[in-house]
């Protein structure tokens, strides 16, 4: 009965642990959830943000490094590494459903490299945790020589000439744009004459050319924000328009896209800025 016991309840630990679609590391995985990346570094650098460096003090962004890394956790990726002349070494980057243990093998065949991976199913578990495990499978084989052109993965053959000293990554697929997409994060507060917030005036914003971006209000303080993404170029101008209510007057605010803070990650380059708009009577 103790047995029975013990086993029911290292069930119920595994299942409550498994956590949706970013699958939480298990004991019964011989693959490692969501791993360290930082070795990604050496194939992909670190977008430049040049020798200027921010522009003005703001909030501090997310931590651009761990956004970085964590673009890939999702990809399908392979990295061929050859220490020798002797020994082939791969690592498989992919999804995998996390309730099953993993095992990577290599097959040769004549000039071709077979990798696949075994789907262990583990102690029962009714029903099976419906999370995907970001997983990295190694397997590593001993050859005779290094004459190989293709190898195959998941059905997908792919060209290669192998060499002592081999070190390459061969993208498969991966959700990270080839070009970065821009993003503007602006806040503000509209005022009064005696800087005191004003509640549900209307905000326009437009660029240089005078194209409506977006109309925003504020709220109960006077203050607003928006997040907005589309082409931005540093040698457009943002203008921010606070509407009185009754349309009897107006003030604008220009804000240059090269006077903004910019800030880099893997993916995408923020613009941020802060505006402060005193509506009183023309």
């Amino acid at each position: 009965m103790k047995r029975l016991s013990f086993i029911a309840i290292l069930g119920l630990l595994l299942f409550v642990s498994c956590e949706h679609k970013n699958g939480g590391e298990q004991k019964f995985e011989s693959i490692k959830c969501h791993p360290s990346l930082s070795w990604l570094e050496k194939f992909l650098p670190m977008p430049d943000v040049g020798s200027g460096g921010p522009k003005k003090l703001t909030p501090p962004a997310p931590d651009s490094v761990r956004e970085y890394y964590d673009a890939y956790q999702y990809s399908h990726f392979l990295r061929v590494t050859v220490p020798d002349a002797n020994t082939l070494k791969f690592m498989h980057h992919t999804e995998f459903p996390c309730a099953y243990s993993v095992k990577g093998h290599v097959d040769l065949q004549n000039n071709k490299i077979v990798l696949r991976e075994e789907l262990i199913k583990p102690v029962t578990i009714d029903p099976i945790p419906p999370c995907l495990c970001g997983a990295t499978i190694s397997s590593s084989a001993t050859v005779s020589h290094l004459d190989y052109d293709t190898i195959e993965l998941e059905g997908l053959s792919l060209p290669i000439h192998l060499y002592e000293g081999l070190d390459t990554l061969i993208m498969i697929y991966t959700d990270v744009p080839a070009e970065p997409e821009t993003m503007l994060w602006l806040e503000g507060k509209v005022v009064n004459e005696n800087d005191h917030g004003l509640p549900d005036v209307e905000v326009v914003l437009e660029n240089q050319a005078g194209t409506l971006l977006k109309t925003i209000y504020t709220g109960e303080n006077g203050y607003f924000s928006e997040h907005l993404t589309f082409d931005i170029s540093e040698s457009d101008t943002l203008s921010v328009i606070a509407l009185d209510p009754y349309y009897n007057y107006y003030d604008t605010t220009k804000v240059a896209f090269a006077d903004m803070y910019i800030d880099y990650d893997a993916w995408t380059i923020h613009y941020l800025t802060d505006v402060k708009i005193q509506l009183g009577k023309q």
